[in-house]
């Protein structure tokens, strides 16, 4: 059956089907590829030098382009000129824009200006040396996870950048589509379009439920207006079961120790707290989360926890050992048991049984033997 993966899931879904069956996105029929807006070599606002096109979404490409006043490589993010003319569209553009420049942090892709030249609408943004954590995931194939240990440090840094964006903003988009790993192992995150500043109190009617359905939190699905930092926890509680099992928690999901060997049952209640329906009983911050998985972590560095999962697991065997070599030896003493019952019975019926009369080898004492 021929199949394709569904975009907000990555779960493969039969071709024809209207909407993936496992996180309920709609599907419509493959569009062609945009053509680039910017070729090689092509200047923009007299600064940008175009050199290659580096990713394409569904409103936009990006580009990696020499800022000659920066001196150095930037990344340049444009919108397709079809929706240019898109007010709400522009608008989530722009608003990008403006929030992550209030943001400096190692763990947030920096922005750094953004403009209009000849009809095309851009940012331009620090580049990232690196790939998405999404290509991370298709790389390992499909159902295949992370390393615990590379997944818990993933998502420790992801919880220190959204701590600090929480200041200022929610990101409403947690997904392993942005979120960066640079070649260095530093993660950053990247693309804040349907935030809105804490101190801005407007917000679009577009922006109002706005996000990638599967990672969203139950209230941001009603309304996006309300939410705060915590719903930001539920999608990091989703990337992280992602990451330690390879799928995605749908239905009743199963504990990610129980679908992963190497992951430590004391991680189970971590995600479970992170994918609660009611906020209140979340974590209440990316701050508290990160405090949670933190001893874990500690102990997998050392690989004190690695030890403690394979003596428990030793302990397992040697204790399935012990019940067999009970249960044989309870076995052992039935059929002994048994063994002596039938031996004292026959011993009763010998003993109950009529003596047997008594021949002397002397034929003078035979009775037959005397004639009178």
């Amino acid at each position: 059956m021929t199949t394709r993966p569904c975009p907000t899931c990555r779960q493969p879904v039969p071709a024809g089907e209207a909407g993936c069956p496992h996180c309920g996105t709609p599907l419509g029929a493959a569009r062609p590829a945009q053509a680039a807006v910017l070729r090689e070599g092509q200047r923009l606002a007299n600064r940008y030098v175009v050199e290659q096109m580096i990713g394409r979404g569904g409103m936009g490409c990006i580009y990696r382009v020499w800022d000659n006043a920066l001196r150095e490589v930037v990344a340049l993010k444009t919108l397709l000129p079809q929706f240019v003319k898109d007010r709400h569209i522009v608008e989530r553009f722009v608003n990008e824009a403006k929030i992550t420049r209030q943001l400096s942090h190692p763990g947030i892709v920096r922005v750094h200006d953004i403009g209009v030249d000849k009809g095309v609408l851009y940012i331009s943004m620090e580049y990232v040396r690196g790939r998405s954590l999404r290509d991370l995931l298709d790389e390992q194939g499909q159902g295949r996870p992370l390393p615990t240990l590379e997944a818990l440090r993933i998502v420790k840094d992801l919880c220190e950048a959204l701590e600090y964006a929480h200041r200022y903003t929610v990101h409403r988009d947690i997904k392993p589509e942005n979120i960066m790993i640079a070649e260095d192992g530093t993660v950053k995150l990247m693309d804040f379009g349907i935030s809105k500043l804490k101190a801005d109190a407007r917000l679009t009617g577009a922006s109002m439920v706005m996000g990638t359905p599967f990672y969203m939190a139950p209230e941001q699905m009603r309304d996006s207006r309300g939410v705060d930092g915590r719903a930001d926890v539920y999608s990091a509680g989703v990337v992280l079961y992602e990451l330690l099992t390879g799928s995605m928690p749908t239905g009743v999901p199963k504990p990610a120790s129980h679908l992963t060997r190497d992951v430590p049952p004391s991680l189970d209640p971590i995600i479970a707290k992170c994918v609660e329906q009611d906020p209140n009983k979340r974590y209440a911050s990316a701050h508290e989360l990160c405090e949670a998985i933190a001893p874990i972590l500690a102990r997998l560095e050392s690989g004190l926890e690695a030890d403690a999962s394979a003596v428990a697991a030793e302990s397992g065997r040697r204790w399935g050992r012990r019940a067999l070599g009970l249960l044989l030896a309870v076995c052992i003493l039935v059929a002994g048991a048994g063994g002596l019952h039938a031996a004292e019975m026959r011993r009763q019926a010998l003993l109950e049984a009529p003596a047997p009369v008594a021949f002397s080898p002397d034929v003078q004492d035979w009775p037959f033997a005397r004639f009178d």
